[in-house]
């Protein structure tokens, strides 16, 4: 499958994060969701260096995560570029080749929060 990209990219946070998920397509837990096909995916988000989109001060960061129809949000990081979140986030029985994206933004209390990157796996 491709990985596309739009915006800037948080590289440490996103490929933990990618590669979180698909480790858990691996045989360690392919069982475990006992359907064949399935899995039970983990998603697990560290850290990672982030454009700064505050004018004033650094990124208010959090990132969304969807596997499937499922979404889950970040904490907030607040004034920090470079976040570590170590943060797990489990989706639960989920088809393999299930589409898994990544959207990270910048919180703004006044204004629309800005898109810092955004990862979609399909």
């Amino acid at each position: 499958r491709e990985l596309s990209e739009r915006g800037a990219m948080a590289r440490g946070c996103l490929l933990a994060a990618l590669v979180a998920a698909r480790a858990a397509a691996t045989n360690e837990y392919s069982h475990a969701c006992g359907r064949q096909g399935f899995v039970d995916l983990r998603f697990d988000i560290y850290d990672g260096t982030l454009r700064d989109e505050d004018l004033f001060s650094d990124s208010d960061a959090y990132c969304i995560l969807t596997v499937s129809n499922v979404t889950k949000y970040s904490a907030l990081a607040i004034n920090n570029n470079g976040p570590v979140y170590d943060e797990f986030f489990l989706f639960g029985c989920q088809e393999l080749g299930a589409n898994v994206s990544m959207t990270c933004y910048d919180y703004d209390t006044y204004d629309a929060d800005d898109l810092i990157f955004d990862a979609v796996h399909v």
